[in-house]
């Protein structure tokens, strides 16, 4: 078994940061003693040497009442450096140096791991830049790996191998934990209908458009309202069938997540007990897909909305709902991973920009979140959002080739560090009210990309 000594001072900060590194990610046994003077993290193996990591200034020389949640304490830029232990090139440093000692009983490494991944997973980043968009969500631009062109490396996997590969040198004999590369298909129910759910006077005029207005694609506009109206299920937005066929097709069971209810107008397009909704629920279940929570847009700071809707799921779906994702991908750290911590629920999904695909978190693992507000680990768990439909298409502009060439990218990423990639495609994004494109030969092409 290894032994770890750490610092007495954020104590709660430096077991948790331990543990998501040699627990979660590497599987590997270990005990924890800690010192009053000695701010370096030790680790002795079984064979009695030893691997030493510099403590930068995060935690360094303060108190547990002094707090590191500042802008100060964010690093001003990042530096690269090189060394046989990594995976890659060279290995970002967010805090300490690159300098790496290797005598024949010992490492010393000047490389602050655990500080840097706990910035990065904590997400402490997004509490102290109070800069947010139009919907209140921390932009990627404003983040420390998106501006030191990092966002598509997992960080905290490079970290880990490179601990893994210091050990391996040090005559490290144990086996650690064996994962492999998993495509995760997620689908955000937020609109299901594009026609169904209005009343025949929208029809109507649509028929009226194409009297007026005469043109190619307002007879099909007019015509796709028409045939929706007398058979919802051929409404363009009700793709549900479509989408679990083609996650069968390659052996896979899509994840649909729910809404049910809002105080918003981004919210309540459609009703959650209604007959159709009801049925459609069912019928994911039935064929084994999973149903989850979409909690909605004013939900994520609101504890009293979330527990709402999350019951009113549970009811209609007939299911104890313990996953899912935030509307709009609103999130405030850490107050909303608590509301799913606070509801019993297993793991969320939130953690991926709006306008940036990769690796928000740095990590391409489920890693167990951090409430450092209240300074303690949580039982939730985080499964970081890759890439999503919109981000490629309406945020970063890119057509179909250049979308998939992205996607290969990251999952080539994720494969070398046998992670996930949690891919999001709404029911609702194949073909958009204007009738200008259809996504569904782009959907097919990223489903094959990502499971070959």
């Amino acid at each position: 078994m290894l032994k770890i000594r750490i610092h007495k001072s954020f104590e709660t900060e430096r077991r948790y940061i331990v543990s998501v590194l040699f627990a979660e990610l590497l599987g590997l046994e270990y005990s924890v003693s800690t010192s009053d003077n000695e701010y370096d993290y030790l680790i002795e193996l079984p064979n009695g040497k030893t691997l030493t990591l510099t403590e930068c200034e995060l935690w360094k020389l303060k108190s547990d009442e002094e707090s590191y949640l500042s802008l100060d304490n964010i690093p001003k830029e990042v530096s690269f450096s090189k060394n046989e232990f990594t995976l890659e090139e060279d290995i970002p440093i967010l805090f300490g140096d690159g300098t790496i000692d290797i005598l024949d009983s010992s490492i010393r490494c000047g490389v602050d791991i655990f500080s840097s991944s706990f910035f990065m997973l904590a997400r402490w980043e997004e509490h102290v830049n109070t800069i947010r968009d139009t919907h209140e969500r921390f932009p990627a631009e404003e983040s420390l790996a998106y501006k030191a062109k990092i966002i598509h490396r997992p960080i905290v996997n490079e970290y880990a191998e490179m601990l893994w590969n210091m050990l391996l040198h040090l005559g490290y004999n144990k086996n650690r934990k064996e994962t492999t590369y998993r495509p995760i298909i997620t689908h955000d129910v937020d609109v299901p209908f594009l026609w169904s759910n209005h009343s025949p006077i929208r029809c109507i005029k649509e028929i009226a458009k194409v009297i007026l207005r005469p043109s190619k694609q307002q007879f099909i506009r007019a015509q796709s309202a028409i045939v929706s109206l007398l058979d919802y299920r051929k409404d363009p937005y009700w793709t549900f069938d479509l989408l679990m066929e083609i996650s069968e097709g390659h052996g896979l069971k899509s994840y649909f997540f729910f809404m049910a209810g809002g105080t918003s107008d981004k919210d309540n397009f459609f009703k959650i007990d209604s007959p159709k909704i009801i049925t459609l629920i069912q019928n994911i279940k039935k064929k084994g897909h999973y149903i989850g929570f979409h909690p909605s847009y004013n939900s994520h700071n609101d504890l009293k909305q979330f527990q709402y809707e999350l019951q009113k799921l549970n009811e209609v779906s007939g299911s104890n709902i313990h996953f899912g994702r935030q509307h709009y991908l609103r999130f405030e750290v850490p107050k909303t991973w608590e509301l799913w911590n606070t509801a019993n629920c297993t793991w969320e999904s939130t953690m991926g920009y709006a306008g940036q695909i990769g690796f928000r978190c740095g990590v391409c693992n489920p890693f167990t979140a951090f409430n450092f507000i209240e300074r303690k680990a949580l039982s939730v768990k985080e499964r970081p959002l890759i890439a999503m439909d919109c981000t490629l298409f309406d945020y970063m502009h890119l057509n179909n080739e250049e979308g998939l060439k992205q996607l290969e990218e990251l999952k080539q990423t994720i494969k070398r560090y046998n992670g996930e990639f949690v891919f999001l495609w709404h029911n609702s994004y194949f073909q958009r009210p204007d009738f200008t494109y259809n996504r569904l030969e782009f959907y097919r092409a990223a489903i094959d990309l990502l499971v070959d």
